[in-house]
């Protein structure tokens, strides 16, 4: 049997370990999701992990940070940071509270279906350490559309829940040379005004992203053609 191979370094798989065992001696489910896992699917250096697990976030947090000898910071809404330097290496774990009532319900809260995939942390350590497949929780496919090259949106209040979403979606477009697919396509055009109710400097980091070479021309063109570049920049309008 072919074994499954991953970038990831010494450093990252002892700090995952360590991880693992500090929540499973507390008996505590944690689970990678997001950004961490979709890049690991993707065989794409990721030294950013995100953890979601439930109870006392931030005091559960501290104790990793003090385990792993890293850097504790609290950001927003009980999220928390763990910078662990090792090696000339930075390896960052994001610490989150579970939303809904189980991982299922936080994954379909997300955005889209490549960041709605979880590995339960202590099952994923030993995959990683064994070769074997990793033990995904997809409810929403997101590994297909991940091989298909698919941009897709979790559900129709996507964009809504989050307007930011849209240029997120035209970033990671570019980043994975994914194609949106068409209903997806269309909620962009349907809700392109809530654009208008994000704070500048969000706008502004995401479009710093899409507008880097190469490419940034024809993601102009995208966002022109869903409305979301004369939302952004009214003057544009003929």
């Amino acid at each position: 049997m072919n074994k499954e191979t991953y970038q990831l370094t010494t450093e990252i798989l002892h700090t995952l370990q360590q991880a693992a065992q500090f929540f499973r001696t507390r008996s505590q489910p944690a689970y990678l999701v997001g950004g961490s896992v979709r890049d690991m699917l993707l065989n794409v250096p990721c030294t950013d992990w995100d953890i979601i697990t439930v109870g006392d976030t931030p005091g559960l947090a501290r104790q990793l940070a003090n385990l792993l000898g890293g850097h504790y910071a609290h950001m927003n809404d009980k999220a928390c940071r763990i910078t662990i330097k090792q090696n000339q290496q930075e390896i960052l774990l994001d610490i989150s509270p579970l939303r809904g009532g189980n991982v299922e319900e936080d994954l379909r809260l997300r955005d889209f279906t490549i960041n709605a995939i979880a590995l339960p942390l202590s099952e994923v350590v030993i995959s990683l350490t064994n070769g074997t497949a990793l033990p995904l929780l997809d409810p929403l496919h997101g590994h297909t559309d991940l091989t298909n090259h698919c941009l897709r949106a979790v559900d129709d209040s996507t964009f809504q829940h989050d307007p930011l979403r849209m240029l997120r979606a035209v970033r990671f477009m570019q980043r994975y040379q994914l194609t949106i697919e068409p209903h997806t396509a269309l909620m962009l055009s349907r809700d392109v005004l809530l654009l208008t109710q994000v704070a500048p400097e969000r706008i502004h980091d995401e479009l710093q992203a899409i507008l880097q070479p190469p490419g940034g021309t024809t993601r102009l063109r995208f966002m022109d053609s869903h409305g979301l570049l004369t939302t952004l920049i009214p003057e544009f309008i003929p």
